[in-house]
């Protein structure tokens, strides 16, 4: 690269990055003049009684230069319109932030925290105050009588005029009104119920049945289900015992054979007899057992899907075994 392009390139680098530094100075220089423009001309609106007038030029050098006294003017201008609300929020604010530069070290404010605190005062005699409670995740507009509505992400007091105090929530799909009534100089509070779920048209869902007290939170068929499971387990254990009854007789049976002389023809008749109607009552408690096992499982599981309320609170359920020469039959017979 020649000399000559070298220094042309430093020194246009060198302009730039002057420019990039000073550039946020002079920009901040001509905004602080241009608030401090716009606040004496609010000042001098409001001496000649035109707060009308003087607010918006206010508000727009609050914006450009925060400074406690262009929050006394505001709090002046909003006096003189009759918005008494804001002008207590205003006043209220000068005070504080008046009294946050005093205590830094700015003497020059602690006429403002005077003048602040004494219109501050007086205005709250005419005026009241509404602790409003906003739920998580919810907003409250709150309208107020001669002044804008105030809109809160978080519980707050809000100042009013005395009389009604409208406030409403939005939370989600939900929505509330609730209304308070305060007097001068007096304090009421807002909260709101627990928001209740709607459907997609609108509609709010009915309420639950009422429980009977003491009542069971299974349904009837729950309730059967399990009494036909029991009885199923029951016929397990006759199962076991007649099964173990039969195994015994044909043993005794197999051990004498023909070889046993204290066992004649009709001793032997009879203990195969035994043995065979135990085994008959075994096959029949085991096909009974599983049928109202089986029964059982199933009625409870209907109840599981369909719920309690889908069924009479009453039921009738009785088992019903059959034996014949052809086989046996087990199962359930009743009304819901």
């Amino acid at each position: 690269m020649a000399p000559t392009v070298r220094v042309f390139a430093s020194f246009f680098v060198a302009v730039v990055w002057v420019l990039s530094v000073a550039s946020p100075v002079l920009a901040d220089d001509k905004s602080k003049d241009e608030a401090i423009e716009l606040y004496a001309k609010g000042r001098d609106l409001i001496s000649e009684k035109k707060p009308g007038e003087a607010l918006p030029l206010l508000e727009r050098s609050l914006t450009l230069l925060k400074s406690p006294n262009t929050e006394l003017l505001i709090a002046h201008a909003l006096k003189g319109t009759g918005k008494k609300a804001r002008a207590a929020e205003y006043y209220r604010r000068a005070r504080i932030n008046a009294e946050a530069e005093a205590a830094a070290g700015q003497t020059k404010y602690a006429q403002t925290v005077t003048e602040a605190k004494r219109f501050e005062e007086e205005l709250m005699k005419e005026l009241a105050v509404v602790d409003v409670a906003v739920p998580d995740n919810g907003s409250v507009t709150v309208e107020r009588t001669g002044d804008e509505p105030v809109v809160l992400e978080k519980s707050a007091q809000v100042i009013v005029a005395p009389g009604e105090v409208r406030a409403r929530l939005s939370l989600g799909e939900s929505t509330q009104e609730k209304t308070v009534n305060v007097a001068a100089q007096g304090v009421a509070s807002i909260s709101f119920d627990a928001p209740t779920k709607t459907k997609p048209d609108g509609t709010q869902p009915p309420p639950p049945p009422p429980t009977e007290p003491g009542g069971s939170p299974f349904g009837a068929l729950t309730i059967g289900g399990a009494v036909v499971g029991g009885v199923g387990l029951v016929g397990f254990g006759l199962l076991a015992g007649f099964g173990a009854s039969a195994q015994s007789s044909y043993d005794e049976l197999e051990a004498c054979g023909t070889s046993c002389p204290e066992l004649d023809a009709a001793s032997a008749e009879a203990l195969r007899d035994d043995g065979e109607q135990a085994a008959l009552i075994a096959n029949v408690s085991l096909g009974v057992g599983i049928g109202l096992v089986a029964a059982g499982a199933t009625m409870i599981v209907v109840d599981a899907l369909n719920g309690p309320e889908s069924v009479s609170t009453e039921a009738t359920i009785q088992p019903a075994v059959s034996v014949s020469d052809e086989g046996f039959y087990a199962g359930v017979v009743g009304a819901f």
